[in-house]
């Protein structure tokens, strides 16, 4: 049968992710998955791949990581809006031990930071951005324009950004409590009594998860607020009793409005 000097070219099933790219979503995914869920450097990657029979190079697998970055911008841009157009933001820093090529001659690793900006309706959009310092600009220009509420711990590097004063500034209670745990080899029965204040704060907070937002506030207003209250005369009472470079001394220093 003669097929009248015409090839027929079947359609892809798919728009392929990279143009002429020798890998589809599901490779992909798999690399993406694998790099930032499980923390498989490409070097061990590429020696999984070797014992499946298949040859795919780090350098390849860097340069499909890049344009897949690229292509979801769009989705990273929209969930930054979803989360700066909230009425409240956590934010936090972790340090990010990274290489780079010509600097890192003697194989020592660099430290850099992932900012994580949690908010949101619900909280429910979570962004991260790697950045190669611990400097306030940072998360001054991922806010900027940003004007209700900011949660983090007490590092000076958010005192750029609170410096906007339509920003109100949040604390947070876990990292308080740090200080007090700290304090237990020093100064035992202080560091207890301020825990025991913060555990009713707790079994608060407990109680009350699965209420509604404005349940929540309810509560917290009549009950939540006398027991800060409570801390923070706590706090100015016992100054005089700690070191003065203890961590105790330290929470009152700050003189935080609790």
């Amino acid at each position: 049968m003669s097929c009248k000097g015409q090839v027929v070219t079947a359609k892809r099933s798919e728009i392929p992710v990279i143009k002429k790219g020798a890998c589809d979503v599901s490779l992909l995914a798999y690399i993406i998955t694998s790099k930032f869920q499980d923390h498989l450097p490409f070097y061990r990657l590429e020696n999984i791949f070797k014992r499946c029979g298949v040859d795919i190079a780090r350098s390849s697998m860097c340069r499909w990581l890049a344009e897949c970055a690229q292509q979801l911008k769009v989705i990273y841009d929209l969930i930054k809006d979803r989360i700066t157009s909230g009425d409240s933001i956590q934010a936090d820093e972790t340090p990010l031990k990274y290489l780079v090529k010509g600097i890192s001659k003697t194989g020592k690793a660099l430290t850099g930071y992932i900012w994580t900006y949690l908010g949101g309706i619900h909280k429910q959009y979570v962004a991260y951005e790697f950045k190669i310092n611990r400097k306030g600009i940072n998360p001054s220009t991922f806010l900027s324009g940003y004007s209700n509420y900011l949660q983090t711990n007490a590092y000076t590097g958010y005192n750029m950004v609170v410096a906007n004063e339509k920003i109100k500034h949040l604390y947070c209670m876990a990292h308080a409590r740090r200080y007090f745990e700290q304090s237990l080899n020093n100064h035992q029965a202080l560091a207890n009594e301020a825990l025991d204040i913060i555990a009713e704060l707790y079994k608060i907070e407990n109680a009350i998860k699965d209420l509604t937002d404005k349940e929540k506030f309810d509560i917290r207003q009549k009950e939540s607020l006398p027991i800060l209250d409570k801390l923070q005369e706590w706090l100015i009472q016992d100054r005089p009793d700690v070191i003065p470079k203890s961590s105790i001394a330290m929470i009152s220093d700050n003189n935080i409005d609790l």
